[in-house]
């Protein structure tokens, strides 16, 4: 067995109960706390004179007998706190496991071989006991998760019982997925957790017991909630109140509370007491014959706790089980179905080998303040790691209501991963942390109603599958530095925030909620802070890009810092809406991380924004396209914001269900042009011929109804698909001549379509037109012969 770490008493070897690779734990290895019955082996209680006075277990413990039965190997018992009775994790008799995150520090206890064992990776989970903490801190001291789950949710059969009010079958894991994995097996399968955790509570007043800055614990688990869930759902609040108002039955205890500094939320302190005097009197109706009788050899600080439950009397229980009750109907009714708590998992570091019991009364009395909290309403906790300070482990803990324990395992699951990716790095309690949005929106194609839907008819356009990806990235590295990466030109350019803030003043306090066309003065500054740039002569076309990320973040965002690439597999000025996705793409990922984001942050993957952010999205890309093309219809921004095919006009938007499909082929020209100066140039023509061209629009209008009808119709065989088509056909080519009375043709344009025609194909130009995309349609007919 290891002895490296000193985590293991006994070689005890279980395998699986079956052989199936399908099996939810197959492959995994775990260890045992040596206070779960193993048959044939005696169950030791931490204490050679418990072990030598039993005999062997008669049966294995029904968790054990799960976890064997889901795929998982036992490769030993673990050395564990005396009879259970404190969390320190040192054990006189058989030695103390070596944490392995601090040599000359304790462990914690009382399940402290099994935390080292996960810590120190030598098994990939392992089970231990929960009373007061003996999950929970040594979890935290070894920097691993654990879970105390709900009170009575997990079987304690074949569990030596230390005091039933509060014991609780509870296992550690290195990261939070195989801690969930062990959940799915030893948890009631009813638990069907809510999908989103609304509201989450900061005590502060918990926070206020560290010995460590609260910012380094407080500040990690807010930033990292705020980016997973949006920060709506933070609301912080002073625990100690609460429970002082609504738990009445602690009155009893508060004088026990000691007056001292050191002691800061009195109710909680309180709480501490009722949880230890109940414990004391079941510890003793448990073991106290025993210990009365055989008088074991006990370690310090152990020996004299037990002497004094064994020696209490048994005043107040009644009072305690009040307590109990009152504390989980009070805590319920705060945090509802979906709610959370947030505390420290303990007040600080783990203490130092052998410190003389009287000096860590402080400490134990902050950490039973904490752990009190869910030990007396019997609501499951998750202590999640958050790296160290000043090299030793740090830690906090979410708590859920009673029997939500799949559904804090979910979250923990979900925030374990954020706060890895954005905590970059711990340098004396100065934390790095990273929040980081990618938001991706496709380009279009027109079918009907290019410049017509200018002057106000109808348009018919459908996303297609390129798009454009905006990565908004924040850092408290302490750059102020506002970044715009395009990554496919190999440009970047950069701005100091009070540069900003110099020439473009008044957006201290951006309202997100509300979209605001940029003014002329506005865009004058705006201009200025392009000038310092110098974008080369070849690329001066993308000033106006560059303008409208500049208004659009900071409306949004005012002078925050931060880094945003730009990616695209769209190719500019082809008429498939580069600049529209572009827009949406940038507002969707500066909206994203607002104040205002609806996002459900617990899912995984790509989101979707509901429709009053998609409607808030569309209209800040509006935005940004006034700025890139004076005038647009709002087309281009609405396709891409909402996906799929529409209908426009004057924007008033329409969803279109398509039954038929329709196969598109596009050919860039790549020719270049400016969509400003063609969408000018219609309008000119407009002033020139205005009877000619209102009659032009009108046909351009009935054009895209009918187009739009066409496409909602239902095609159910092959005859029918194809007479569609040929209908689409004609109205294609129709538009096409529409779009050259506007002028907007082009001669690369007028080679695809007589190329396409030789083949019997119907072609029309797609967006501004004077060069760009054709579109070609492919009809059935085409494809089976082909």
């Amino acid at each position: 067995m290891e002895s490296e770490h000193g985590a293991f008493i006994d070689n005890v070897i279980l395998h699986p109960l079956l052989d199936d690779h399908k099996l939810p734990l197959k492959g995994l290895t775990f260890a045992i706390k040596d206070i779960f019955d193993v048959e044939g082996y005696v169950t030791g209680f931490g204490n050679p004179d418990w072990a030598a006075t039993h005999s062997p277990a008669k049966s294995t413990a029904p968790v054990v007998l799960a976890l064997l039965r889901a795929g998982a190997t036992s490769i030993g018992k673990t050395v564990m706190d005396e009879m259970a009775y404190s969390i320190n994790g040192e054990n006189a008799q058989y030695g103390t496991p070596k944490n392995p995150c601090a040599a000359d520090r304790v462990p914690g206890g009382s399940s402290s071989g099994s935390a080292v064992a996960v810590g120190a990776n030598l098994v990939d989970f392992s089970l231990g006991t929960d009373t007061g903490g003996s999950v929970r801190v040594p979890a935290a001291f070894c920097k691993i998760y654990g879970i105390r789950p709900s009170h009575g949710v997990v079987s304690v059969d074949g569990v030596i019982p230390m005091a039933q009010s509060f014991d609780t079958v509870g296992w550690f894991a290195r990261d939070p997925t195989i801690l969930k994995r062990v959940g799915n097996v030893l948890l009631p399968s009813g638990d069907i957790p809510p999908s989103v955790p609304n509201p989450i509570f900061i005590p502060e007043d918990c926070f206020k017991l560290l010995c460590i800055p609260v910012d380094r614990v407080q500040k990690v688990i807010v930033k990292s909630i705020e980016k997973l869930l949006g920060g709506q759902v933070v609301k912080f609040m002073t625990l100690g109140d609460y429970v002082e108002k609504n738990v009445p039955s602690l009155k009893h205890f508060m004088s026990q509370g000691s007056n001292s500094e050191e002691y800061k939320i009195q109710s909680l302190a309180a709480l501490s007491s009722a949880m230890r005097i109940l414990q004391r009197y079941e510890f003793k109706n448990n073991h106290g014959e025993w210990i009365s009788s055989i008088k074991p050899n006990l370690g310090p600080g152990i020996k004299e706790r037990v002497w004094e439950a064994v020696s209490s009397i048994d005043d107040d229980i009644d009072i305690c089980l009040a307590v109990k009750t009152e504390l989980r109907s009070a805590l319920t009714s705060l945090v509802g179905d979906s709610g959370i708590l947030v505390i420290p998992t303990v007040p600080g570091p783990p203490p130092k080998l052998l410190t003389e019991p009287t000096s860590l009364e402080t400490f134990r009395a902050r950490a039973f303040s904490l752990l009190s909290i869910a030990g007396v309403s019997g609501f499951c906790q998750v202590s999640i790691p958050l790296g160290t300070y000043e090299d030793l482990p740090v830690a906090v803990s979410l708590l859920a209501k009673h029997g939500s324990d799949m559904f804090l395992l979910n979250l923990a699951e979900i925030l374990g991963s954020t706060l890895e990716e954005y905590i970059e790095s711990i340098d004396n309690g100065t934390v790095k942390m990273v929040m980081e949005v990618v938001a991706r929106a496709p380009g279009k194609i027109i079918l009907s109603g290019e410049h017509a839907v200018v002057h106000g008819t109808t348009a018919v356009a459908s996303s297609i599958n390129l798009a454009t990806s905006v990565s908004l990235r924040f850092s408290d590295d302490g750059d102020e530095i506002l970044k715009l990466e395009l990554k496919d030109m190999g440009l970047e350019f950069s701005w100091p925030i009070g540069r900003i803030k110099e020439t473009l003043p008044g957006f201290d306090s951006p309202d997100p909620s509300t979209p605001k066309s940029c003014s002329v003065e506005s865009h004058r500054s705006i201009s200025c802070l392009i000038e310092d740039q110098a974008i080369p002569e070849a690329k001066v076309a993308l000033s106006s890009g560059v303008s409208a990320f500049l208004w659009l973040y900071t409306c949004i965002h005012g002078y925050k810092p931060a880094t945003v690439t730009i990616t695209s597999e769209l190719p500019l000025g082809s008429g498939l809406g580069s600049s529209a996705a572009f827009c949406v793409a940038l507002s969707g990922a500066v909206h994203a991380l607002s104040s205002g984001s609806g996002l459900d942050y617990s899912q995984q993957g790509w989101l979707m924004f509901g429709e009053n952010e998609l409607e808030l999205v569309n209209k800040w890309a509006f935005e940004g396209e006034k700025l890139i093309h004076g005038k647009p219809s709002g087309i281009d921004n609405t396709v891409s914001t909402y996906g799929n095919m529409i209908k426009f006009r004057s924007g008033e938007l329409t969803r279109l269900k398509s039954n038929l499909p329709l196969k598109m082929l596009i050919t860039n020209t790549k020719v270049g042009r400016n969509t400003k100066a063609l969408v000018a140039g219609v309008s000119e023509r407009t002033l020139r011929h205005p009877e000619a061209m209102a009659s032009v629009f009108s046909a351009v209008d009935s054009i895209s109804k009918e187009l739009s009808a066409i496409i909602q119709m239902p095609a159910t065989d092959d005859v029918s698909i194809t007479e569609k088509e040929e209908k689409v056909e004609e109205l294609m080519e129709m538009n096409q001549g529409l779009l050259q009375c506007m002028g907007v043709s082009h001669a690369s344009i007028e080679t695809v379509l007589r190329t396409t025609l030789k083949y019997k194909l119907s072609s029309k130009l797609t967006g501004a037109g004077g060069g760009g995309c054709v579109l070609t349609l492919l009809p059935t007919r085409i494809l089976l012969d082909g």
